[in-house]
C-alpha cells in the first residue's frame, strides 16, 4: 500500500515538475509569434490514452493551438514537442530532439486520432442499442467510411432551392455576411470550400451523421454538407477569424471523425 502511496506521490511530483518547462517554452512561443515567427506544435501519446487527450493530439500552429495543449493529467505519458527555427525541443523535459524522434512523434498522432474516432463510434453505437437503433446505425456507420474526414469529396449539386433561400437571399439568415455576393456566388463558393482536401489553412472532419465539415480559417467561412447530394449550409462564425477556429476545434472535439 506505501508503494502504490508514493508511486502517486512521485507521479505528481514529476508532473508538476515537467509543468515548469512547459511554461518556459510558452514564454518562447509567445515571443517568437512577436517577432512574427509561427513555431508549430506537436502532441501525441505514447499509445492508446484516454479521450481527452486524443482530442488534443495534433500538429497545429502555436497560434492556432487549443489552449489546452500543454496541459497533462496525473499519470499522463503525452509528449509535446515545440519545433522552432533552432529545431525540436520536449516542451515538459526541455531537452532537444532529433529530426527522427519528431518524426515518429508526428506518427504516432495518426494513432491517436484514430483511437478517438473508434471511442466516437462505440459511444454512439451503445447510444443507438440503448434506443433500439442498433440497425440503423450500422447502416449509417456504412455509408460514412465512404465519406473523406480530409480529402476531397463530390457534391453531384449545390444547396436544394428551398435552403439556399432560408441562407441567402432576401429573407436569408446569413445574407449580411456576405455583401456584395450573388446567391449563385455564394452557392459556388459553399460548393468549391465543402469539396476541398484539409491544408494550412483549411481544416475539417466528417461527423457520424454523415456531415462532412470544412473551415477555412483565412476568411473565418465554415461549410457542412452531405455527400454526395447536398450542402445544409455556409457561415461566418461569430467574432474574428482565431474566436471562429476556436469554435470549431470545440465542435471537432465534440462531434468530429477526423480520419478515414
Amino acid at each position: 500500500m506505501e508503494s502504490r502511496i508514493d508511486a502517486i506521490l512521485d507521479r505528481a511530483i514529476e508532473n508538476f515538475a515537467m509543468s515548469i518547462p512547459a511554461e518556459i517554452i510558452e514564454n518562447n512561443v509567445r515571443f517568437e509569434m512577436r517577432e512574427g515567427m509561427r513555431p508549430r506544435i506537436i502532441r501525441s501519446s505514447d499509445g492508446k490514452c484516454c479521450a481527452w487527450c486524443s482530442s488534443l493530439a495534433g500538429e497545429y500552429y502555436a497560434d492556432e493551438a487549443p489552449d489546452d495543449i500543454y496541459r497533462r493529467h496525473d499519470n499522463c505519458n503525452c509528449t509535446v514537442t515545440y519545433e522552432s527555427e533552432k529545431g525540436y525541443q520536449d516542451a515538459h523535459t526541455k531537452k532537444w530532439i532529433d529530426r527522427l524522434e519528431a518524426s515518429a512523434r508526428r506518427t504516432r498522432i495518426d494513432g491517436d486520432q484514430r483511437y478517438m474516432n473508434d471511442l466516437i463510434l462505440q459511444r454512439r453505437r451503445k447510444a443507438a442499442e440503448r434506443v433500439g437503433d442498433a440497425e440503423k446505425f450500422r447502416k449509417q456507420e456504412k455509408a460514412i467510411r465512404n465519406i473523406h474526414a480530409t480529402g476531397r469529396n463530390k457534391f453531384t449539386k449545390g444547396f436544394t432551392k428551398e435552403n439556399l433561400g432560408r441562407h441567402f437571399g432576401p429573407h436569408g439568415r446569413h445574407t449580411d455576411q456576405y455583401p456584395g455576393w450573388t446567391a449563385e456566388k455564394y452557392e459556388q463558393e459553399a460548393l468549391k470550400l465543402v469539396q476541398s482536401r484539409t491544408t494550412d489553412d483549411i481544416i475539417g472532419y466528417k461527423r457520424i451523421d454523415g456531415a462532412v465539415v470544412r473551415y477555412r480559417k483565412s476568411t473565418n467561412d465554415l461549410v457542412i454538407g452531405y455527400p454526395p447530394s447536398d450542402i445544409a449550409t455556409m457561415y461566418k462564425p461569430k467574432g474574428n477569424p482565431q474566436r471562429g477556429y476556436r469554435y470549431v476545434i470545440g465542435k471537432m472535439k465534440k462531434k468530429a471523425i477526423i480520419h478515414d
